[in-house]
């Protein structure tokens, strides 16, 4: 929800999503200089990049399909370690088979 403020600025830039792709988006147009909006439907940026409760009091990274389509440029340009982003390996793998056929 915007604010007052936020309603009466005319901005130069309007991104909607701020999955990865669109906070990169918001973060190079507003370093350009841009005045810039980064709009999400839901009520927490990151798109496919963030920790959900996958069953109760399970939680689960979504990215990890799209962890290598994070350019290493993007991730030192932006200066995302400084922002907290940490990637590591996981310790375990494991995998689920399918109700129907059981692998």
């Amino acid at each position: 929800m915007l604010t007052a403020t936020q309603a009466r600025t005319r901005w130069d830039a309007v991104v909607v999503g701020a999955g990865h792709n669109g906070l990169t988006a918001g973060a190079v147009l507003a370093r350009a200089g841009l005045a810039t909006l980064v709009l999400e439907r839901r009520d927490v940026p990151g798109g496919c990049c963030v920790t959900e409760e996958i069953a109760p009091g399970c939680r689960a990274s979504t990215t990890s399909y799209i962890a290598s389509m994070l350019r290493p440029e993007v991730i030192g340009e932006l200066r995302l370690g400084r922002h907290g982003l940490r990637s590591c390996a996981p310790g375990t793998a494991w995998s689920t088979g399918s109700p129907r056929t059981g692998r």
